[in-house]
């Protein structure tokens, strides 16, 4: 699947930078539902288009929303790879990502690295 975001207990213990940003207030759950957005961003969305993701604020849980963008679709290498500008929002606080997929004849995206 997709691997954009990885859960909080799967970061290194150096990835304590995140601590305090919008990622660290999202969960297995959250993730796996921003990534599937991802994956319906990377296969209906032109370059430019933005999608808005929205996790609600439920109970003491925070609204976190995000926006994602394909941009720089290219071929490489017989592969259409593409990069998805990812802004997420919690509060007053935005975490940006910009990682790149490609798929070679319609197969599952893949993460390929980020900018």
């Amino acid at each position: 699947m997709l691997l954009a975001f990885a859960s909080p207990p799967a970061w290194p213990a150096y990835a304590g930078f995140l601590n305090g940003t919008p990622m660290s207030q999202l969960d297995q759950k959250d993730i796996d539902a921003l990534n599937s957005t991802v994956q319906i961003v990377l296969n209906t969305k032109n370059d430019g288009e933005t999608t808005p993701w929205i996790r609600p604020a439920s109970g003491d849980r925070a609204e976190v929303s995000a926006t994602l963008t394909p941009e720089g679709t290219s071929i490489k290498h017989h592969r259409t790879c593409r990069f998805v500008a990812v802004t997420i929002h919690a509060g007053d606080q935005a975490f940006k990502l910009r990682p790149q997929y490609c798929q070679s004849a319609k197969t599952t995206w893949k993460l390929q690295g980020a900018q």
